[in-house]
């Protein structure tokens, strides 16, 4: 059995980049699409890894993170960009 990851990310280049990347590495790759409920696909995919952004529409990945804590052995990932102006704080 392949190990699952889930993607949650909005940027489409960056999702496609990683489902790329992962799924040609071996790993079965999901990623969400419509963040309306991101947390019931992650239950209907049951990965066995999240990578996660931060900033997402509708809701933070730390809200996210939260509900998916209810899994304390799943690891998550989070991923996430900075501007120039952010890294120079």
């Amino acid at each position: 059995m392949r190990e699952k990851i889930l993607i949650i990310e909005d940027d489409s280049t960056i999702q496609a980049q990683l489902k790329n990347l992962l799924a040609g590495n071996g790993y079965e790759v999901e990623a969400v699409t419509d963040f309306t409920n991101p947390v019931e696909q992650f239950r209907a995919f049951a990965p066995h890894l999240v990578l996660l952004d931060i900033k997402l529409p509708g809701s933070s990945g730390f809200e996210i993170c939260t509900q998916i804590r209810a899994f304390p052995t799943l690891p998550i990932t989070l991923v996430t960009r900075s501007t120039p102006a952010m890294d120079a704080t």
